[in-house]
């Protein structure tokens, strides 16, 4: 029987036509058979469920549209290379960071990734982009140290009784921006941390003066 216009050549059900006489269903799943191909004509066995489970989305013109970003197309080129380990830091090296995230809820979704709280990864990838950002390397250690044995500590507790969620994300990050303030402060006014005395903290506390009633610095202590 000939195919009508609103008869899918690839599956053969009724419906709208993608492109090229295909549903979007059939077109997503031809292009993330491409996007997914290991090199030799087949979808990674790994990526199997991410495939199976993106093919069946409700808005494929959607996922048609995703897989056309270049960005996207070279992340899952990478995942799809047998010679790369489909790991949470694999995808923590991938840019631009919004689009690793977004990739990695997929993973984790469709079963392709262990489950992580994904605001405790978002905190620890930034984290590792910030200290790079950071030019004075005594700051940079002293700051990597107090995120790790102090920071991080505390967020991954809060992780294993609940979700960490972009508030306490966002608190963290605060936190560390301030640390780094208060260090430049002092190393302005000829001060180190092992010396800090509460005038200097009363000092970094009081707002300047050009600034009349703006939100108060915070402590080291505080910190």
């Amino acid at each position: 029987m000939t195919a009508t216009p609103l008869t899918c050549d690839g599956c053969g059900q009724d419906g709208r036509r993608y492109r090229r006489g295909l549903c979007g269903t059939c077109a997503l799943t031809e292009d993330l058979q491409a996007a997914l191909d290991d090199g030799h004509g087949s979808i990674r066995p790994e990526l199997l469920p991410l495939f199976e489970g993106m093919r069946q989305m409700d808005n494929p013109r959607a996922g048609v549209s995703w897989l056309r970003r270049p960005h996207v197309a070279e992340m899952l080129r990478t995942l799809a290379n047998p010679d790369t380990a489909i790991t949470h830091e694999t995808v923590d090296a991938m840019t631009p960071w919004r689009s690793a995230a977004y990739l990695r809820d997929l993973l984790m979704h469709h079963g392709v990734l262990p489950a992580v709280d994904r605001h405790l990864l978002l905190f620890q990838r930034w984290l590792a982009e910030w200290l790079t950002g950071i030019d004075d390397v005594a700051h940079r250690r002293l700051l990597e140290r107090f995120a790790t044995w102090h920071l991080l500590r505390k967020l991954r507790t809060i992780v294993n009784r609940q979700p960490l969620g972009m508030k306490r994300n966002q608190d963290a990050r605060r936190v560390l921006v301030q640390a780094a303030a208060f260090l430049t402060w002092l190393n302005d006014h000829h001060a180190r941390l092992g010396g800090c005395t509460q005038a200097d903290l009363d000092a970094w506390h009081t707002p300047p003066p050009s600034w009349p009633g703006g939100p108060p610095r915070r402590s080291c202590a505080g910190a």
